[in-house]
């Protein structure tokens, strides 16, 4: 399954280097998340190091390395209006 997604997103976006997170999202978005199987196929298909995927996969909160829950929460820290 993994093997599919990876294929069809270099198949869309290329092997070269500058299309990575974009392959990275497009096979995120098919499994829900990132496998360990798939980071090594994107890495050898794409010819760059193993460490340099794994380093942008968790370098950006947007991609996971895990499934997630039902439910996702999440909180702001913003800090709100400001006191007039």
């Amino acid at each position: 399954m993994y093997r599919r997604a990876v294929e069809e997103a270099l198949e869309r976006f290329g092997c070269d280097k500058s299309s990575l997170i974009a392959v990275l999202q497009e096979v995120q978005g098919r499994l829900g998340f990132l496998l360990k199987e798939a980071l090594e196929e994107i890495a050898e298909r794409m010819k760059i190091p193993l460490s340099v995927v794994y380093g942008v996969a968790t370098f950006y909160a947007q991609f996971k390395l895990r499934a997630l829950g039902k439910h996702v929460i999440k909180i702001c820290h913003g800090l709100g209006a400001p006191h007039l």
